[in-house]
């Protein structure tokens, strides 16, 4: 019997629409074709770096240069269970399914922050709460990494795409967070606040 949402972990699952982003939002898709690391500059300040240490020299250069080392496809879809014979005839390829992919985010050559290579991950960088503050609002929105990106230069199908903005520029727009359901019924029919409201009549002599 499926639960009624939302469940308490709902929030933690992939969710089923990719999200909605703002309008300021610059959206680019970028063909990693000059090998690991990749620069991917955004303004003139501003660049994220990818990385993909894997440690593993052997598996990268015995591997065919096409074979798939991992990427976002898998995390925006539902599990499926391997059947053991695949599970025993990939077993070898485990550690380049693994691959540690982050972005570095470089601010005027200094590194202000690393982000995991995720599938929906959207962040604000820096975000440890001191100066000078958030410079950078990322969403990941889809990537691919193949053996032949790790190897070197050539364009073996790997790509990021992404879509970003500066976090620290004043808007002339300002919109109300969504409010939770579960606390949008929680305070459904509670009076706030009076302000505005009639008061009620006082009775005549």
């Amino acid at each position: 019997m499926p639960l009624p949402l939302p469940i308490p972990v709902n929030r933690y699952l992939v969710p089923g629409t990719p999200p909605r982003l703002p309008a300021d939002m610059t959206r680019v898709r970028v063909p990693l074709v000059r090998g690991l690391p990749q620069p991917l500059p955004l303004d003139g300040e501003l660049e994220l770096v990818l990385y993909a240490p894997l440690g593993q020299a052997v598996l990268i250069r015995e591997a065919d240069p096409t074979a798939l080392v991992g990427g976002s496809e898998p995390e925006d879809t539902r599990h499926t269970p391997v059947p053991a014979a695949t599970r025993l005839a990939t077993a070898a390829t485990q550690a380049l399914a693994r691959a540690p992919a982050r972005l570095v985010v470089r601010m005027a050559g200094t590194i202000a922050g690393v982000l995991p290579l995720a599938a929906g991950l959207w962040r604000a960088v820096p975000d440890g709460g001191g100066a000078p503050g958030a410079r950078l609002e990322v969403v990941v929105l889809g990537w691919a990494l193949h053996v032949g990106t790790l190897r070197g230069a050539g364009d073996f199908g790997s790509f990021v795409e992404l879509a970003w903005r500066r976090a620290d520029a004043g808007a002339a727009r300002f919109v109300l967070p969504r409010l939770q359901s579960r606390v949008a019924a929680r305070f459904q029919g509670i009076i706030q606040s009076e302000l505005g409201v009639e008061a009620p009549e006082e009775p005549g002599p």
